[in-house]
């Protein structure tokens, strides 16, 4: 296939100044024909990365190359440091910010491109049209992503910087040191792994894998079994339709279930469950110190395990005891259902109705 490329460098007006230097913008646009299927990867070190699909059979690439310099000159030198490389195999088209080392200047030209400095500048912007169906790669160092309206597979990795997925139709596997993660309206499987991260999802259709050290997590209208291990922060989870499994050290949790099981393991926080019952599996809520607040509807059916060291227990059903103690209930209500289990060591745990 022919290949049509526009290629441009322009400098644009100075943005602006400070003590730090005036602000220079550099750009940069190719076009990669491809047909109506690609695959794209980004590797840049900081910056913004924004990819949309389009009914298009190219990709188009625009960037912007950001510095700060005292003189037009020495923008020109520092941007002429910082190179946009571009290569395509077949569908492949990969995207590179290079920093260059040599080359005339001086030490504090190099430092200003890597940070080294008070004064230091030197970043790449990229806006990138693809076709619906484009396999998306991104490695961002520092700096946000955003992904809109593609129909295939999506990795992304970076170190600090939010992202926002949008309107994607294939698998997402997205791992962040720190950052915020928005994902809304994905149809596929989402596989998330941060640090310290706050990750918001919204009308999701596939299998949700949460790995997290601290940080909360919201998910709103939710089709398919989400599992979530953290060590620290709030769960909240509205709208579930399928299974849910939590393993948590500390933080409150949160959910409202229309249909699923439940899994759940912590050690500290509140446990808040309110779930229609829809499942034939197990539900099993398990904390160290937290109370316990499950909820069923008034109609529904299940049998009832509760047990607790030091903690208080209450009934708010119409139950038919088989063992009730102090620290141990088991029970009915209706006829038949699900099994649920509620364990505590400290907390209290309450089982009522909604």
């Amino acid at each position: 296939m022919k290949k049509a490329i526009a290629c441009s460098l322009i400098l644009l007006s100075v943005a602006g100044s400070s003590a730090m230097g005036k602000a220079y913008r550099f750009e940069f646009e190719k076009n990669i024909e491809t047909g109506n299927r690609a695959e794209l990867s980004v590797s840049n070190i900081s910056g913004r990365i924004e990819i949309a699909a389009a009914a298009v059979d190219k990709v188009t690439i625009n960037a912007v190359k950001n510095v700060r310099a005292v003189d037009a000159e020495e923008a020109e030198k520092i941007a002429d440091r910082i190179e946009i490389r571009v290569s395509r195999t077949d569908h492949q088209v990969t995207v590179e910010t290079n920093y260059l080392k040599g080359g005339p200047g001086s030490r504090s030209l190099w430092e200003r491109l890597f940070g080294s400095g008070e004064d230091s500048y030197g970043d790449v912007d990229y806006t990138i049209t693809v076709p619906y169906d484009c396999r998306t790669e991104i490695d961002n160092v520092s700096g946000e992503v955003f992904v809109t309206g593609t129909k295939s597979s999506t990795y992304i990795s970076t170190t600090s910087g939010g992202m926002r997925l949008q309107d994607i139709t294939g698998l997402i596997d997205v791992e962040t040191v720190s950052g915020e993660i928005e994902l809304d309206n994905i149809k596929g499987d989402v596989s998330i792994s941060a640090t310290s991260s706050e990750a918001r999802l919204s009308v999701i259709d596939g299998i949700i894998d949460i790995h997290t050290t601290s940080g909360e997590t919201r998910a709103d209208d939710i089709r398919g079994p989400i599992t979530i291990s953290e060590t620290s922060g709030d769960v909240t989870l509205n709208g579930m339709n399928g299974d849910v499994r939590i393993k948590s050290i500390s933080g409150d949790i949160n959910i409202q279930q229309e249909s699923g099981a439940i899994d759940i393991i912590t050690q500290s926080g509140t446990v808040r469950v309110r779930s229609e019952l829809d499942s034939r599996k197990e539900y099993y809520v398990e904390t160290t110190s937290g109370t316990i607040d499950f909820l069923v509807p008034e109609t529904s059916s299940g049998s009832v395990r509760i047990e607790t060291v030091s903690g208080a227990i209450e009934t708010r059903l119409d139950m038919t005891a088989r063992v009730s103690s102090r620290t141990k209930f088991t029970g009915e209500f209706g006829k038949g259902g699900p099994k649920i289990s509620l364990m505590s060591m400290s907390g209290d745990i309450v089982i009522g109705k909604f």
